[in-house]
């Protein structure tokens, strides 16, 4: 095996393996949207930090999908690598994109739950008469990350559509692969339109926040058996 065959492979193992220990973790804390966002909570805001401490599903949220992002930046660099010969310039630079988006969206899932875990330390310490100021900060404090959401939304819109075009410009990958990419990226428009419109109440429960988290999962383990088939020449 040489080296391009086995960063292939690692891209591949990658890709699958983040995938599904982050679906696992989905199930196995129960992070199905309904336990890692206030809004879900029946209690909302203090009920959601007063249990944080025995809810474990804002922390298998930030495992799963930040091994997602990582493996996501190991597969567009794969991509980069293997498609720079055949593709224009121009979706190289959306593949650079997605390395970018990758590393943003591992930044803001760490970020917003260690604002999530400040605020509930906070909270369950304070006196009962403090606890609606730590609320409001709390708030102010996690939906302050969320710019760091929209921005890599944005850039893998750019990343999905770039992809689409390269894999089509190369005979490794069949046509399937890049209208698959290329509708992840109008589907990711139309999701990420509608969370900015409801943004405009984002205490209320969303579930287009799921339906994203699902559609990362669902990139990485299907580019990352590709790559993985490509490891091997023989299959």
């Amino acid at each position: 095996m040489n080296e391009d065959e086995r960063l292939l492979q690692v891209a591949g193992l990658s890709g699958v393996i983040a995938g599904i220990i982050s679906f696992l973790l989905t199930l196995m804390t129960g992070g199905l949207g309904y336990a890692t966002e206030p809004g879900f909570v029946s209690g909302g805001w203090p009920q959601f930090l007063a249990q944080w401490f025995t809810n474990y599903a804002p922390l298998g949220e930030m495992v799963g999908l930040g091994m997602v992002g990582l493996a996501a930046m190991m597969i567009y660099l794969t991509l980069y690598r293997t498609l720079k010969i055949t593709s224009p310039n121009y979706a190289m630079v959306c593949l650079g994109f997605g390395v970018i988006a990758s590393a943003i969206l591992v930044s803001f899932l760490v970020l917003r739950y260690f604002a999530f875990f400040s605020a509930a330390i906070v909270y369950n310490s304070a006196a009962v008469s403090e606890k609606p100021t730590v609320i409001n900060v709390a708030r102010v404090l996690v939906y302050s990350t969320y710019g760091l959401f929209f921005t890599q939304g944005v850039l893998w819109i750019f990343a999905f559509l770039g992809t689409g075009v390269a894999i089509r410009s190369s005979r490794t990958f069949g046509r399937s692969y890049s209208w698959m990419n290329i509708a992840f990226g109008l589907l990711f428009i139309l999701l990420f339109a509608i969370v900015a419109k409801d943004f405009t109440a984002p205490d209320a429960p969303n579930i287009v926040f799921l339906l994203i988290g699902l559609l990362y999962v669902e990139w990485t383990i299907i580019l990352g058996q590709k790559l993985y088939r490509l490891s091997r020449p023989w299959s």
